[in-house]
């Protein structure tokens, strides 16, 4: 097909007025008859690329955006506010250009072009200065109002010209529609192409690209699918926006567009595509804040659930497209659509509700995140095709009512995205946000109800106002069982009861109290569905030695940084030792500060030393220049969405900056979370920026990475203050030479089992592999790391050499046995292993190793307790007996098990015997023991 093409903003050759004037009762004919048969298929594979290439430009944006503003849920909003504004901006512009731009396919050429370069430009300057922009906010730290601001305006300053340049396009194509009498046919293929190729952009991003390739390569497929979408255009390029020959904004009935001013009921529309803009960032928010209640909270269980927000967009646009082509009159009924969505979301919590009730993983996910998003999303991209219709309808021509919807549903996104994430979730949870998106849906239905032409339609608010009442109703106690059923796992195991639930900005919190004897003795904080710590004996013993090892390595500890805060164990046991001066506290959540101090009778926080910093520690680190004596950290999993980024070698570097020249850093090393592989690649990691890093035994499999001087110069001053002994001696560390038992391999041996594995690196995160270990390599980790060949590995270390003397070394030698009680693996010790370690002046272990513990010994041994029920009086007689015994008092222990054995409590007549032999009375034994036999015998 030969074209004509047209002057500026002149009318189009006479032959495409006749085709339109011929075609007007099928606007898919008109279409075929005024363009090549190609045009419309060419686009929507052109929009396609574009979509798949602008997710995966902002898939890489912003993972580097977090590396500069912070990982939180602050910054992020600020970011997609800021992207989000962009694309109104380029919306907004398209808007001018529809009068003014002859040729719109060759101008979306251009803007395509624009976007790869200006996207691969922001992502190469991004890797390169993160460090820069962090260092810029680094004085509004602790000015959160300021430091918002200053992240918003900086994203918008780095994101806006791509991002106008994406918002240009869609717009600017359906100029070539101009005089056809309906839009949403066009719109709803051109925009869930465009959706479907976003969908496919990011499941391939988070699935295939960045974990296999990394950044580098999937920077580059970005930038291809871009220039291959302007290349799919291309050849239309020449075509002629078939405009009027008079103004191009309104059509009269006839599709002759006249100058007039936009009529008065045009407002609710706009009003709703923005509404409808914020609504969706608001249940995206939401959304994830739930599902984060019933999944694993890995980047993958996040990118999975905006693949069903947008293929629920893709699927209601096309649905839309085809029934404003067979119906015309469809966008009438947009009224009944938003009250549609508002009972999809409510049947979607309740959903999500019901998914939280299933035992498997992969059956929580099933119905959990397809019934939460999906109904919802595929009404609003119905809607978005409806209201291009309607506007098309009320006399704008397709280019110009495209550009109005989209620049608005952009502009009210960024303001639900800015309003969302940093203040009605914080602010108010996600229960009260659920009702507040119900009511909201009620508001939109008012707009449609007021600009119909039908008083029928105004059945949609009131089925509306039916729907929020429901919800209203129903929505906070699905929240609330949602929230109950995340912390019922640890609750069941722990035999515990909730006692705090705090709505953060970056998740949902949960104190959990465990009672002994009726009495608090555990707690734990659970965030989302993970346990993110605990005051249980073995937790404060890896957490703890997150502090005692830097500080034994560390002579002079004056300024110390704790990266992730818990529950304050490791904060107290930093301050217990008067060398620390200053201790810097970085902590995402400042409800972690409020729920933990609720635990202790003498607050850590509460410490003239101690300063508080809500942020994340990749970011304070960046941020803040100061050098620091002792860095330690315990981060969140892993594998939890974008805590990548705190355990990759350029996380390393950073901690290494702030450390003096003396300085040491410890840290995490969760091997019973990750595979070989991804163990490997953090040590490999940790290892590539502190060159003589040791690995240290923690409690069961949680490891401690150590970055300390070359020549260290052990420091025994802890083990001779009072107040740092009770704490070390509930760590399992009653002396030097018991912290020393806990060496796993020096540099040089970490080397030999990390081998080939590369390390974890900010350009290729999917180095960290998703999967959990399985039975067979946790069992390589025990027998890497089993206290015979540690021992041998301790031996044969250089460092030790340079560490410890030979009579030091020989000390650590004589007390390695006991190591697997330490570690939590013996919890019901055979007498033959109590009785050597009765002939040591140990304590912890003999109470570790008989199941007891300092919690038990303080609880049980109070004088004024006096438990009512026969078992409880039992099991206090029980872990009394174990405390005089490990105190070396066999005779006390002997009364206080025979008491436990009249209730029949467990190895309570076992140890009365042995403690009577230990005690020389033999008779007693004798007498004790009955007709049971035992491997021992004092008789």
């Amino acid at each position: 097909m030969s074209l004509v093409f047209g002057p500026f903003r002149c009318g189009p050759p006479t032959e495409w007025g006749v085709a339109a004037a011929s075609h007007r009762q099928n606007p898919m004919n008109t279409t075929q008859a005024m363009l090549p048969p190609q045009t419309l298929p060419r686009l929507q594979w052109a929009l396609a690329c574009s979509g798949a290439g602008t997710l995966l430009f902002q898939a890489i944006w912003f993972r580097q955006l977090g590396w500069a503003l912070g990982n939180t849920v602050m910054a992020g909003a600020a970011t997609l506010a800021a992207f989000m504004l962009g694309l109104a901006l380029g919306a907004g512009l398209a808007i001018r250009l529809t009068r003014r731009v002859r040729r719109p396919v060759q101008v979306y050429v251009i803007a395509e072009a624009l976007v790869a370069i200006t996207g691969v430009g922001t992502a190469l300057w991004l890797a390169g200065y993160w460090p820069v922009i962090a260092a810029w906010l680094g004085p509004l730290l602790d000015q959160p109002v300021f430091l918002q601001s200053a992240r918003f305006w900086l994203a918008v300053a780095l994101l806006t010209l791509p991002a106008v340049a994406m918002g240009i396009g869609l717009p600017l194509l359906t100029c070539l529609w101009n005089q056809q009498p309906q839009l949403g046919p066009v719109l709803g293929r051109l925009y869930a192409a465009n959706t479907a190729g976003a969908m496919l952009g990011l499941a391939a991003a988070e699935l295939l690209l960045v974990p296999l390739l990394g950044l580098g390569v999937s920077l580059a497929i970005a930038a291809a699918l871009l220039c291959g979408s302007a290349l799919l255009a291309l050849p239309l390029r020449r075509l002629v926006e078939p405009a009027p020959e008079t103004h191009p904004t309104r059509t009269t009935p006839q599709s002759a567009p006249q100058l007039n001013p936009p009529p008065p009921h045009r407002w609710p529309f706009w009003l709703i595509a923005a509404g409808i803009g914020a609504i969706m960032l608001a249940i995206e928010v939401t959304g994830f804040r739930l599902l984060s209640l019933q999944l694993a909270g890995t980047s993958r269980d996040l990118a999975l659930a905006i693949v069903i927000v947008l293929i629920g967009l893709a699927l209601g646009s096309r649905l839309a497209a085809g029934w404003t082509q067979r119906h015309p009159q469809a966008s009438e009924w947009i009224g009944l659509v938003i009250a549609a969505a508002a009972a999809g979301w409510v049947a979607g919590v309740a959903l999500a509700s019901l998914g939280a009730t299933l035992a498997h993983p992969l059956a929580r996910w099933a119905v959990s995140v397809p019934g939460l998003l999906l109904p919802v999303s595929i009404c609003s991209g119905a809607l978005m095709t409806l209201l291009a219709d309607r506007l098309r309808r009320e006399g704008l021509i397709s280019g110009i009512a495209s550009s109005q919807l989209l620049a608005a549903n952009a502009a009210g996104a960024a303001l639900g995205a800015a309003l969302t994430g940093s203040w009605l979730l914080p602010g108010h949870g996600p229960a009260t946000l659920a009702v507040a998106i119900v009511i909201a849906f009620v508001v939109l239905s008012l707009f449609a109800a007021v600009a119909s032409h039908r008083r029928v339609l105004w059945l949609a608010p009131a089925l509306a106002l039916l729907v929020a009442a429901a919800g209203i109703r129903s929505l906070p106690a699905l929240v609330d069982q949602q929230v109950a059923l995340a912390a019922q796992p640890f609750v069941q195991a722990d035999r515990a009861s909730r006692v705090s639930v705090a709505h953060g900005r970056n998740e949902t919190l949960q104190l959990l109290r465990s009672d002994f004897l009726d009495q608090a003795s555990t707690w734990r904080l659970v965030t989302g569905r993970y346990s993110m710590s605990s005051t249980a004996r073995d937790s404060e013993r890896y957490m703890a030695l997150f502090a005692w090892w830097g500080l034994a390595l560390q002579p002079d500890p004056a300024r110390a940084l704790l990266i992730s805060y818990g529950l304050g164990t490791t904060a107290r046991s930093l301050l217990a030792d008067p060398r620390v001066e200053q201790l810097d506290v970085v902590d995402i959540s400042p409800e972690t500060f409020d729920l933990a101090a609720d635990i202790h009778t003498l607050d850590p926080m509460d410490d003239p030393r101690t300063r508080a910093h809500v942020t994340d520690g990749r970011f304070y680190l960046a941020a803040k220049q100061t050098t620091y004596d002792l860095i330690t950290g315990e981060p969140p999993p892993p594998k939890m969405a974008s805590i990548v980024n705190l355990y990759t070698r350029e996380y390393f570097e950073q901690m290494r900056q702030r450390l003096s020249e003396t300085g040491v850093a410890t840290y995490w090393l969760p091997v019973d979370q990750l595979s070989p592989r991804s163990a490997k690649s953090i040590a490999g990691a940790f290892c590539a920026v502190f060159e003589h890093c040791v690995l240290a035994a923690g409690s069961h499999y949680n490891w401690i990475l150590i970055g300390p001087p070359a020549a260290p110069q052990p420091d025994l001053s802890p083990w001779e203050r009072r107040a740092s002994l009770y704490l070390l001696r509930r760590a399992g560390v009653e002396s030097p030479a018991m912290l020393w038992t806990g060496f796993l391999a020096d540099a040089d041996q970490l080397q030999e089992w990390i081998g080939e594995t590369p390390p974890l690196t900010d350009q290729r995160p999917g180095r960290l592999q998703l999967r959990a270990p399985t039975a067979q390599e946790l069992l390589e980790y025990a027998d890497w790391a089993a206290p015979s060949v540690a021992r041998q590995r301790f031996f044969e270390s250089q460092w030790v050499d340079r560490a410890l003397n030979a009579e030091q070394q020989q000390s650590v030698a004589e007390l390695w046995d006991w190591q697997p009680i330490l570690n939590g693996f013996v919890h019901d010790a055979p007498i033959a292993l109590i009785d050597g370690l009765l002939d040591t002046d140990l304590i912890t272990p003999v109470l570790w190793g008989l199941g007891s513990g300092w919690n038990e010994q303080r609880i049980a041994g109070n004088r004024d307790l006096a438990p009512e029920s026969e078992q409880l009086q039992a099991q206090q007689a029980f872990h009394r007996g174990v405390g005089h015994l490990a105190r070396r008092e066999p005779a006390r222990a002997k009364q206080q098990f025979v008491l436990a054995l009249e209730a029949d409590w467990p190895r309570a007549r076992e140890l009365a015997v042995y403690a009577a032999c230990r005690a020389g009375e033999t008779d007693a034994a004798r007498d004790i023991a009955g007709p049971a036999r035992y491997a021992f015998r004092c008789w």
